[in-house]
């Protein structure tokens, strides 16, 4: 519709989530992948198959959530000529959840690396402070793994050095999920910890640090160039 905030913008919107054009977009590559000729050549097959997985996440969700708001607009107009609260709050609840899921795909609007969709790996690695770093590197694993628990994604602990005390010296972990780089890329770097340290028998208080890295899972159809 019109914008009624700016006079001066254009009269028509695509809308922030572009669904005409991935629609469109989506019925060329679903057309594409048909033909048996497109796994002559494997890398064009996997990144038309990851650009049709991208575009079915924004078409076919919209397209859901399409439908059942519609579904609720009719039930809520019935509930409410017949004063069915009961309908009402679970109607409450469904818009909630609809609303939750657009919430999140605006959200992920606001990835802008390409590798953003993918899986990836944490690298966790205790600094200088021996038994103390070693700990907060551990709290650090269990962090993250909780985390991405949270969000639905799977984890692997594929390697994990443990220290001499207690914690570890080293861990690596792989987290599958959708944008699971996307969400994690932000944790790269150095992390520090500023306690009372348990391990001391005087409690002084102890700085400790641990380095975080995360990098995505790629395919064969990466192009590196050196």
């Amino acid at each position: 519709p019109p914008s009624k905030i700016r006079e001066t913008a254009p009269p028509i919107w695509g809308g922030i989530f572009d669904f005409d054009v991935k629609a469109v977009r989506l019925t060329e590559v679903a057309r594409e992948l048909e033909d048996p000729k497109i796994w002559d050549d494997p890398k064009r097959a996997q990144a038309l198959g990851k650009e049709k997985k991208g575009l079915e996440d924004v078409v076919h969700v919209l397209a859901d959530l399409d439908t059942r708001l519609n579904d609720s607009v009719e039930l809520f107009a019935l509930a409410r000529g017949d004063d069915d609260d009961a309908t009402l709050h679970a109607l409450e609840r469904d818009v909630g959840g609809i609303e939750k899921i657009v919430g999140d795909m605006e959200f992920r609007r606001m990835f802008s690396n390409p590798m953003d969709p993918a899986s990836c790996f944490i690298d966790i690695q205790a600094g200088s402070g021996g038994t103390e770093a070693q700990d907060w590197a551990a709290m650090l694993e269990r962090m993250y793994i909780r985390y991405c628990e949270r969000k639905g994604y799977r984890t692997e602990v594929l390697e994990e050095s443990a220290g001499e005390v207690a914690g570890i010296k080293s861990a690596s972990i792989k987290v599958d999920g959708d944008y699971a780089y996307g969400y994690l890329r932000t944790e790269v770097g150095v992390h520090r910890l500023v306690r009372k340290s348990p391990f001391d028998s005087n409690a002084r208080r102890h700085t400790s640090f641990a380095s975080v890295f995360v990098y995505p899972e790629v395919d064969d159809s990466i192009e590196i160039e050196i």
